[in-house]
């Protein structure tokens, strides 16, 4: 039952700026993993469309062949007949059961789906980075407010020591302001939290995740 955690590490307090709405939006057009995977099967889905209009094209193959025989007792000077031959074989798709149409329909409609896909995903991408934004700038303020309020804490936590030394003062006035101190600690690195966590979310939707998460597969 009892396990203990201990956290490792600390948030850096010096928090950077809330990048720009505009440039971040742009970013994010440009860089998106979803929207570069969806632009990648748009792709193959119009390399799709192409193969299957070539239902409609002629073929044209070249064939040969070169052909040895002969009978032998004892396998010696066995060969008696050398044939060769080469040829071309044209082949048109004249008619096929309107199945080269349907393929070719199929496959349009295919790519559609993803480009309206793909327009969804971009205005969802573009209302996933506004919000962020607005999630970092609050964060970044509930931050500078908390460490105001750590500052008056920490202030009447000294106030209350020097009371208490003097005599004016006494245990539960420290016990009130160290209660109220680490409340205010403990508020100021919930708003670091949702500010990192914030940061790593628009990381994320701006395609600027550090390299070293990447898994590199070799391609031999």
């Amino acid at each position: 039952l009892g396990d203990t955690y201990e956290p490792v590490g600390s948030f850096d307090t010096t928090l950077p700026d809330v990048p720009d709405e505009e440039q971040a939006m742009l970013r994010a057009m440009k860089d998106n993993f979803d929207l570069r995977a969806l632009d990648l099967q748009i792709q193959v889905a119009g390399e799709f469309v192409t193969v299957a209009k070539s239902d409609y094209y002629p073929t044209l193959a070249l064939y040969g062949n070169w052909t040895n025989q002969g009978q032998s007792d004892n396998l010696n000077s066995f060969l008696s007949a050398t044939s060769s031959g080469v040829g071309l074989n044209l082949s048109m798709n004249l008619f096929n059961g309107l199945r080269s149409d349907a393929r070719v329909q199929q496959a349009k409609a295919d790519e559609q789906i993803l480009r309206s896909t793909m327009q969804q995903a971009r205005d969802g991408v573009r209302l996933q980075v506004r919000a962020i934004l607005n999630n970092l700038a609050s964060a970044r303020q509930r931050v500078t407010a908390q460490q105001r309020t750590v500052d008056q804490a920490l202030r009447g936590y000294e106030i209350a020591q020097v009371r208490y030394r003097e005599g004016t003062g006494n245990l539960l006035e420290i016990s009130d302001a160290d209660l109220a101190l680490s409340r205010a600690r403990t508020n100021k690195v919930q708003a670091l939290h949702d500010f990192y966590a914030a940061k790593a979310d628009l990381d994320r939707a701006l395609a600027m995740l550090d390299r070293k998460y990447f898994i590199h597969i070799d391609q031999h």
